[in-house]
């Protein structure tokens, strides 16, 4: 197993935080910068595109309960998932590639089933709780 795999979800255990490369940190910090406020990232899904969800991310300007929050190494960024959405993005890491002249955050999510063609959305089966 090379150093960047995590293991799949597992219902029978914790799930796994989602985190930043240093790369993805240090955008993130320039972004939240350039706004003038905010307190870190959230990642979500949305059901989207010919495989079946797309990723989503939002700044956070201030903490809401209802979201699981993990650690960067900035004490002031945190990245943030809501309960629906961490079981299809546990354990992934948020990287950033430059693509020509822009740069975009890149998801290695061990959840990942499949994605499509276009590279716009992926497809998840998460174990039943009961399988064994």
């Amino acid at each position: 197993m090379s150093d960047n795999a995590v293991e799949r979800y597992d219902p029978t255990q914790a799930l796994k935080p989602v985190t930043l490369t240093a790369s993805a940190l240090s955008y993130l910090q320039q972004k939240i910068a350039k706004r003038g406020k905010g307190i870190g990232l959230q990642l979500g899904t949305k059901k989207s595109g010919c495989s079946g969800y797309r990723y989503v991310v939002d700044y956070v300007d201030e903490v809401d309960a209802e979201l699981e929050q993990f650690a960067t190494e900035d004490p002031d960024l945190t990245v943030f998932v809501s309960k629906k959405d961490w079981p299809l993005v546990s354990g992934t890491v948020i990287d950033l590639e430059e693509q020509g002249v822009n740069r975009v955050y890149v998801y290695r999510n061990p959840q990942e089933d499949s994605s499509c063609g276009c590279g716009e959305s992926f497809s998840v089966t998460l174990p039943s709780a009961s399988a064994k």
